[in-house]
């Protein structure tokens, strides 16, 4: 009798790990694409976060990424010295993420000396 519950447990909990990685699964997009300049030049390393968490990835030499996100989130592609877009994902999809430089300009510059 031991062993029947023992094997009954078993496959109560292959059962119940199946489905919670079915249900994990469940709602996840999988987005690809690349990010590139104004001059359709690649950009390495370019941040792809997925809005309000701390989940993301980042491009690799091509600019490419791959990343899983639920239906209706948005992903936020930012580089340093570019504007960062956003974008809602409705569904699976490849996209081509073009970042402009900032226009944003330093007023003034400050300098600071020290002598000894």
């Amino acid at each position: 009798m031991g062993i029947e519950i023992s094997n009954f447990l078993k496959i109560v909990l292959v059962v119940a790990l199946a489905t919670g990685l079915i249900a994990n699964a469940q709602g996840q997009i999988q987005v690809t694409g690349v990010v590139v300049d104004e001059n359709n030049s690649p950009l390495p390393r370019a941040n792809v976060i997925i809005e309000n968490t701390t989940s993301g990835t980042i491009t690799d030499l091509e600019g490419q990424f791959i990343i899983n996100i639920s239906e209706g989130q948005a992903l936020l592609f930012r580089m340093v010295g570019h504007e960062t877009v956003r974008t809602v994902i409705t569904g699976p999809i490849s996209l081509n993420i073009q970042l402009k430089e900032e226009t944003a300009l330093l007023n003034e510059v400050i300098v600071t000396g020290f002598q000894e």
